[in-house]
């Protein structure tokens, strides 16, 4: 079975979390929120992606948790993520 979801969700969490440092703590559930690309008459118009989502609460200067916020992760693929074939050349 592809672990191809896996693998994005880890790398999304990863992102996150050396984009935002300490500044944030983010949750450990990580979302496929968006998989889509755009095709008509078998010709490819938009390149697909897929967008991952986390929750996460900001630490304010004193240390304290703000308010929960959703950030969010896009992966661009220029290639079929299930079968790999290359749909942009």
């Amino acid at each position: 079975m592809c672990t191809c979801n896996q693998k994005n969700k880890d790398a999304a969490a990863i992102f996150l979390k050396q984009k935002h440092g300490d500044k944030v703590k983010l949750g450990t559930l990580v979302s496929l929120v968006n998989q889509s690309a755009l095709k008509t008459e078998n010709k490819l118009i938009a390149v697909g992606y897929d967008e991952y989502e986390m929750r996460g609460h900001p630490v304010k200067k004193d240390g304290l948790l703000g308010n929960s916020k959703v950030y969010r992760v896009p992966f661009v693929h220029s290639y079929c993520p299930h079968c790999g074939e290359k749909l942009v050349a």
